[in-house]
């Protein structure tokens, strides 16, 4: 499995999440300003619980001026001094990533763009991906097939860019974006270009000539003579711009710090955390990181934390295809007061499909298999095992459990509360995570990587699961069943935590079976009824487009923009009738 580095700009994530509250900063009781603080512990805490990072390491500016300033004096000279507030936040923030143990690498005369450049050039190899974690354009031109761009958008939503993107969006390799830089220009860090020269033309030029230097030798050739003039007036600062927007990558660093740190969960001090966490008064954050903590596994001293997979894991699965092994079932599952069962199906589709086997787990390493041709014969053992799948005393655990009970409703096997899902419960402890299935909380929560589905039926289920031989789909069934169960016994405590275990308990499983009758039921339409009001509304469009077609005094698309804009704005001149400019946009 290749390493992930995650490199963090340390100021640019200050700066992003103070600006996120706007108005509506956080205070603490001594009325301490928290806001950058929070923000950038709910960052960090999602990138490490959900990338599950080899290590971290955070760049940050310095106030000595850098090389650029003395290349360019009016290099970055608008930009207003830091808020105060946010300079109160600073020494917190240093204290959070000392807490998690993630160095900040400073280094004078340079910019922290220029140490996490050097830094990504000197550790992305092969084995090894490293993401920037930030949003600034100017690390495209890093990107290759190890160095990425991590940029975290509004929502909780993350989007990885790499070299294909850069290609795709520029027409260019990604070190060549600093030309296209270059000719820009940037308001934001007050880099000049080249008056007149947008980025559709930047592009093109580039594009055409290769790079900012073939631009001049060659500038006959540019058929346009604005552009022509633009370029040849603005040579040398395109050529400056070039330097200012160029990220080094020679920054001298000292081995210490360009070493990727594999021991990055055990630099984390916990003590550092939570009295930081308890001076700004993030109870819930603090309640966060140390279930974290928890969690993680803890790498020793140069070894690399890995994943655990089924072959390192101690277990007593058995095949129930006998009068003794149904026996000892039956017993097991009378004997328990919770237990986890899932089912293995003909397809996903809940009209038409069936489950073809059941698993059961009571503790963590031992399953069930039961193949469920005799689920159709009411066989005394059917009848013992219904009869245990309807007691009220006992706690049914599952991932997805509406689909389990409807599927097992099609051959006729009811179940009964009380439920507990762990899929529903990896939704409430993080709602932002895309993916709650059992393969990604099994990563997420249990270090453990599980049996692929596609293994058995192929990446686009080629083989059904009724296909698959019975020796390898006992293996994977009971696999579910027993991870099942030992995923709820790690997120049930996280839920009492964060005092979400009642609205799990109380409200949110009670309505599994409700919700998968409601679904199987369906709802009633009125088709009649439907069928009148498609008629009717079809007939006022058809009046509605002859009166647009009369006021046009033409026919043309409706729905295509263009031509609208041609009938509103060119033909009947409604901007002027209006009294205001024509506008600009569609």
């Amino acid at each position: 499995m290749s390493e992930k580095i995650f490199l963090i700009d340390f100021m640019a994530m200050a700066f992003r999440n103070f600006k996120a509250f706007g108005e509506r900063q956080l205070y603490n009781k001594d009325n301490i300003p928290t806001s950058s603080v929070f923000g950038t512990s709910q960052i960090l805490l999602k990138l490490i619980r959900e990338e599950k990072p080899h290590s971290i390491i955070a760049a940050s500016d310095c106030q000595e001026p850098t090389f650029r300033h003395k290349l360019y004096p009016d290099y970055k000279a608008h930009r207003p001094p830091m808020p105060e507030e946010l300079a109160q936040q600073l020494p917190y923030l240093d204290q959070l990533f000392q807490g998690l143990g993630i160095p900040i690498i400073r280094h004078p005369g340079w910019e922290a763009d220029d140490i996490i450049g050097t830094l990504a050039k000197k550790l992305a190899k092969p084995h090894r991906s490293i993401y920037i974690v930030s949003r600034d354009k100017d690390f495209y031109q890093l990107l290759d097939e190890n160095i990425f761009l991590y940029s975290q958008l509004k929502g909780g939503l993350t989007q990885i860019s790499g070299s294909d993107e850069i290609q795709t969006r520029f027409k260019c390799p990604p070190d060549r974006v600093r030309d296209i830089f270059a000719l820009m220009g940037d308001k934001a860090d007050n880099i000049p270009g080249v008056a007149g020269i947008g980025e559709k033309t930047a592009i093109k030029l580039i594009s055409e000539f290769g790079s900012l230097h073939q631009i001049w030798p060659n500038i006959h050739l540019i058929s346009n003579p604005r552009q022509r003039t633009f370029l040849e007036k603005g040579k040398d600062k395109a050529l400056l711009s070039h330097q200012l927007v160029t990220i080094d990558t020679e920054v001298p660093l000292s081995a210490d710090e360009i070493f990727d740190r594999s021991d990055f969960l055990n630099r984390i001090q916990e003590k550092t955390l939570l009295e930081l966490f308890d001076t700004l008064e993030f109870s819930r954050l603090s309640e966060s990181f140390s279930t974290l903590l928890q969690l993680q596994p803890q790498a020793t001293k140069n070894e690399k934390p890995s994943i655990a997979t089924l072959s390192s894991r101690k277990t007593n699965y058995c095949l129930v295809n006998s009068k003794e092994s149904q026996d000892k079932l039956i017993q097991t599952l009378e004997n328990t007061s919770s237990f986890c069962f899932d089912t293995e199906t003909t397809g996903l589709d809940v009209a038409i499909d069936y489950p073809i086997s059941m698993s059961f787990s009571d503790k963590r390493g031992k399953a069930f298999y039961l193949p469920l041709e005799q689920a159709k014969e009411q066989t005394p053992f059917m009848k013992k095992l219904q009869g245990i799948l309807q007691d009220p005393t006992k706690l049914k655990i599952g991932h997805h459990l509406k689909f389990d009970l409807q599927m097992l409703n099609n051959i006729g096997v009811k179940v009964t509360g009380p439920f507990a899902d762990t899929m529903i419960a990896s939704h409430l402890l993080d709602p932002t995570v895309r993916q709650h299935n059992l393969d990604s909380c099994c990563r997420r929560y249990l270090n453990y990587e599980k049996i692929p589905t596609s293994s058995l039926i192929g990446k686009k289920g080629e083989i059904s699961m009724i296909d698959v031989p019975s020796d390898q789909l006992c293996q994977y069934s009971c696999e579910d069943a027993d991870l099942t169960f030992d995923l709820y016994t790690v997120l049930k405590p996280i839920l009492q935590e964060q005092g979400l275990y009642q609205l799990f308990a109380d409200v949110e499983c009670p309505l599994i079976p409700i919700l998968a009758d409601m679904e199987a039921r369906g709802i009633y339409l009125d088709q009649q009824r439907l069928s009148y009001l498609s008629t009717d509304i079809e007939e006022q469009l058809s009046s509605l487009t002859e009166k647009i077609y009369e006021l046009a005094g033409e026919t043309f698309n409706i729905n295509s923009t263009q031509q609208l804009q041609t009938i509103l704005f060119e033909k009947l001149q409604v901007h002027t009738q209006l009294g205001i400019s024509r506008l600009k946009k569609t």
